[in-house]
């Protein structure tokens, strides 16, 4: 997709802190509550009293968190999707939900990229590490946090949303590979289109230096990747994706759970 063929404005400083707030305030909400098969084994031995408690605990967790995205103001600025997880119980998260907050890191990474808090974004065979990336986002002070917030040049982070769609380009030809697409007649095979676009990548500094005519992951060719490396491979490109299409201000509005991820 195009950057001419929409006409939004790209969120501000203030916009992306706000946003890596949110997602912090995510992650670590859904990271501390135990998953409902995890409490009931754990229950099962306990008195109705013992249980009642522990729940109760969580639920007190849960509106704290969702009194203090109120009172920061980031309540309003949650979309409906994100909204959803701290208005059900605790024990109530989807296993969905779950996975999906769990990719969110990588979202996260993008965020402080572009806010300057981190100096690069790893490798697309490397996922970011929430353990490093969370505590630089500040929700004690969430005023100060976003005062403080400024963007790297918008042309630093439409370069690194090329590279993201590029990837999940990639990851999505591995999803037609995978389907047995057979490309129309006169056209070439999916094959033949990576091996002629990944040394010109390389050349542009997209991608590091192909395997076997393909990107390179994890030490081989992507095409060599296992079900589950190639999974893995393809929600790191699409979270970074998603994120950076948002920096770039191709959501309607800006609205988070409207941000295409178009190849």
């Amino acid at each position: 997709m195009e950057q001419d063929e929409v006409d939004f404005e790209p969120p501000s400083a203030v916009d992306a802190a706000r946003r890596a707030a949110i997602l912090k305030y995510q992650i670590v909400h859904v990271a501390t509550t135990p998953p409902r098969e995890l409490v009931a084994q754990l229950s099962a031995e306990w008195s109705e009293s013992d249980r009642n408690e522990f729940v109760t605990a969580l639920e007190e967790n849960r509106q704290e968190i969702v009194d203090a995205l109120r009172s920061s103001g980031l309540w309003e600025d949650m979309s409906a999707s994100e909204r959803a997880i701290f208005e059900c119980p605790a024990l109530e998260l989807t296993e969905q939900q779950v996975i999906n907050t769990s990719w969110r890191a990588e979202v996260v990474g993008c965020l402080a990229w572009a806010l300057g808090l981190v100096d690069t974004l790893p490798a697309y065979d490397t996922q970011m590490d929430p353990g490093q990336l969370l505590p630089l986002i500040t929700v004690d002070d969430v005023a100060a946090f976003i005062r403080g917030a400024t963007l790297r040049p918008q042309s630093q982070i439409e370069r690194a949303r090329d590279i993201a769609e590029l990837w999940h380009w990639r990851s999505r030809t591995r999803e037609l590979q995978e389907r047995s697409y057979t490309p129309p007649p006169g056209q070439p095979e999916l094959d033949q289109i990576v091996r002629e676009l990944s040394p010109r990548a390389a050349a542009d500094g997209m991608i590091p230096m192909p395997i076997d005519g393909d990107f390179p992951v994890l030490g081989r060719a992507y095409r060599d990747l296992s079900p589950d490396e190639w999974a893995n491979a393809e929600s790191i490109a699409m979270e970074r994706h998603l994120a950076l299409n948002w920096l770039c201000g191709y959501a309607p509005d800006n609205e988070w759970d409207e941000t295409p991820t178009d190849t």
